[in-house]
């Protein structure tokens, strides 16, 4: 009767375990073609593929840039005007439209998706709001 509890009781955390884990990728999330949501859409995409990569995070701070909240995509001069994709140089970096292309091609980081690039420069246009 007790090897029975005990296996109920191991089956149950399992179950627990597994249901708990979360593989969604981030480019699993969609991203919309209106209404771009910085905590939602962007922050994630720099989270992934910008900040954790040894780049553009705190401690290695690589082109004095760091991607890990909104205020500090406010520090550097015109990386972000809003309303204004094409003279952001977040923009023109990702989209490939820089000598700056980021992410290197010699990184880590795999380049960002097509959608992603179309949703930084939604977000932009659309005010690149702390939303």
């Amino acid at each position: 009767m007790k090897q029975i509890s005990n296996l109920i009781i191991a089956t149950l955390f399992s179950v627990i375990l597994i249901s708990a884990c979360d593989d969604t990728k981030i480019t699993d999330i969609e991203i919309p073609l209106a209404d771009v949501k910085y905590a939602e859409h962007i922050q994630p995409i720099f989270n992934q593929s910008c900040n954790n990569s040894g780049c553009h995070n705190s401690e290695d701070n690589a082109g004095g840039i760091r991607l890990t909240s909104y205020g500090e995509l406010f520090s550097v001069p015109f990386l972000i005007i809003p309303g204004a994709p094409q003279e952001s140089l977040i923009y023109l970096s990702v989209s490939g439209n820089s000598v700056n292309i980021m992410p290197p091609p010699y990184g880590t980081s795999l380049p960002l998706t097509d959608d992603q690039i179309r949703g930084i420069k939604t977000w932009i246009e659309e005010g690149a709001e702390a939303n």
